[in-house]
């Protein structure tokens, strides 16, 4: 839905031109649209910092279900996982062979991954942290 095309221009090297095709949109609509789209992008932002879950939105089980975040409760402790998204519609046979797993153990191998492979780029291992 980013796509100048819609309103009847082309795109070349990073520019829209004027094209041939007749717009399919107006102005206004496209540009409701793209505020839309970047409130929605900013939402998803802001759910993953509040939620605390570094792959919020971007986890899948092995069947390409969604992995939520996920928090239990123990008296004094909060426990945080990622579940399968099935699991709470109660459609557990269509879930993967991992079911949830600890949000804690999932978020510090990948950013244990992260620095192993970008360390250097990213100015070393303190710019990335865990909750």
């Amino acid at each position: 839905m980013r796509n100048r095309v819609y309103l009847g221009e082309i795109n070349h090297k990073g520019a829209s031109y004027p094209g041939e095709q007749a717009a399919i949109v107006t102005v206004e609509i496209f540009e409701a649209v793209q505020q839309r789209l970047t409130a929605n992008l900013n939402g998803s932002r802001n759910k993953r910092a509040a939620s605390g879950a570094l792959l919020c939105g971007l986890l899948y089980d092995d069947r390409g279900n969604r992995m939520t975040p996920s928090t239990v409760n123990k008296g004094a402790l909060r426990n945080r996982y990622y579940v399968s998204a099935v699991l709470a519609q109660e459609r557990t046979k269509e879930a993967g062979s991992v079911k949830r797993a600890a949000a804690a153990d999932v978020d510090a191998a990948i950013v244990a991954a992260l620095r192993a492979r970008f360390g250097s780029y990213l100015g070393g291992p303190q710019l990335i942290e865990t909750h």
